[in-house]
């Protein structure tokens, strides 16, 4: 009985976590080029990515290692996670929950590494980790263009501490934050998805939130090996392919 009750959870998540919803195309994903540009260009100008952060919310290395890993694959180069320190020292947040715009205020305030990419000539990203955003309920991240100067630059916001709520046993903070900064990523990538710019398939990084399909699709590699969608899927993959093999738009 045991092992046919085994067998069914197998069944059920294997389906939930592959099946598309009805109406549901892949070319229905599409690529903003611009933005992939911006993160991405040519395979041979490395992508320098800034990271900065609140004290005491020091992004893990774990979650360094996996947003390396996916812009070594979604821009088919190597990138370099930089980890600057500086505004731990400086940066003692008396607001645990700061809103948007003050969220890109800190940002345009600490970004310190755009001078060295330019120098370098390599692409550039910028990453901020906060404790809260405005609403504890909603949301752990959040990506745009953020406008410095002159010139729009690929920026994404963790906040660290909704991360650490909804940790739970073996799906570790760790884990969760990985899931959430490439999840970010995607967006910054320029991925133009059709369920209110995520994705439908729920073993992939990009589905849109933690419903019936995401649990029953993710059931068993979170019961058994404690793990998250931390990969773009198939057809995300298959997008950011072609989108390599295309100029950007002038």
């Amino acid at each position: 009985m045991r092992v046919l009750v085994i067998a069914v959870l197998i069944v059920i998540s294997a389906c939930a976590g592959t099946l598309d919803r009805p109406g549901f195309r892949p070319q229905n994903i599409g690529i903003d080029l611009g933005k992939f540009q911006m993160l991405c260009g040519k395979t041979s100008v490395p992508t320098l990515v800034e990271i900065d952060y609140a004290v005491g919310h020091r992004p893990s290395g774990y979650a360094i290692e996996q947003l390396e890993r996916v812009i070594h694959r979604a821009c088919g180069k190597q990138a370099h996670v930089a980890m600057d320190v500086r505004i731990d020292q400086a940066l003692a947040l008396q607001d645990t929950s700061p809103s948007q715009m003050q969220i890109e205020a800190l940002a345009r305030e600490h970004i310190s590494l755009l001078e060295e990419a330019d120098r370098n000539g390599f692409h550039y990203a910028y990453v901020l980790y906060v404790p809260y955003l405005g609403d504890r309920m909603v949301g752990r991240g959040f990506a745009k263009s953020l406008l410095v100067g002159h010139r729009l630059l690929p920026f994404a916001c963790l906040a660290a501490g909704n991360i650490g709520d909804h940790s739970l046993l073996w799906v570790t903070q760790r884990k969760l934050e990985a899931s959430v900064l490439v999840h970010e990523f995607g967006h910054l990538l320029g991925l133009k998805l059709p369920h209110r710019n995520h994705c439908y398939r729920p073993t992939c990084v990009m589905y849109h939130d933690a419903d019936a399909r995401f649990v029953w699709g993710n059931m068993l590699q979170a019961l058994f090996l404690g793990t998250l969608p931390n990969d773009y899927c198939e057809n995300c993959r298959r997008r950011l392919a072609l989108a390599r093999r295309r100029p950007a738009p002038t």
